[in-house]
Formats: structure tokens, C-alpha cells, sequence
């Protein structure tokens, strides 16, 4: 099974915040992961898996440049089949 995701991101520097948002829903998908960081091989991310079309990350340093990873997963058992980042 291959799925994958994709999404926008828009920011706010004023109040250091940044929502994504899926463009496009995926079929069979359980939810999404949506992922920041710093790093752009995403080292230290933060992370955070839901159902919902979108999620606002918050509490942001301002004047840096972040990395955003959407990917839907289903869950299958015990086991996460991912879709591509």
C-alpha cells in the first residue's frame, strides 16, 4: 500500500505560529503525522499524530527557518504502514 500527503503551510511570525493544512485527503488513511523542526533531515522534531486535516504548531522562535514533514499512516495490528513524506 502506498499513500502519501500533500499539504501547505502558512505562518505567522508576529504570534510564532505555523498551521498545516492537507490539500488533499488521503483514501485509507488512519490520520496524518505532522512533524517541525529545525534540521532539515528532522533531528529533534517535534511531532504529532492526529486525524484531522490540519494542525498548528505554536511557541516558535521567531526569525528561523523550520522544516514540515505531513505523511499519513493506517494502522494495521500493531504495525504503521507510512505514506511518503
Amino acid at each position: 500500500m502506498s499513500f502519501s500527503a500533500k499539504a501547505t503551510v502558512k505562518g505567522t511570525p508576529a504570534k510564532k505560529a505555523v498551521t498545516v493544512k492537507i490539500t488533499k485527503k488521503v483514501k485509507n488513511a488512519g490520520g496524518y503525522e505532522y512533524s517541525i523542526s529545525l534540521k532539515k533531515n528532522m533531528k529533534s522534531a517535534k511531532t504529532k499524530k492526529t486525524n484531522k486535516a490540519s494542525f498548528k504548531f505554536t511557541k516558535l522562535k521567531s526569525k528561523k527557518v523550520y522544516y514540515v514533514r505531513v505523511r499519513a499512516y493506517k494502522k494495521v495490528g500493531s504495525k504503521y504502514i507510512w505514506g511518503a513524506d
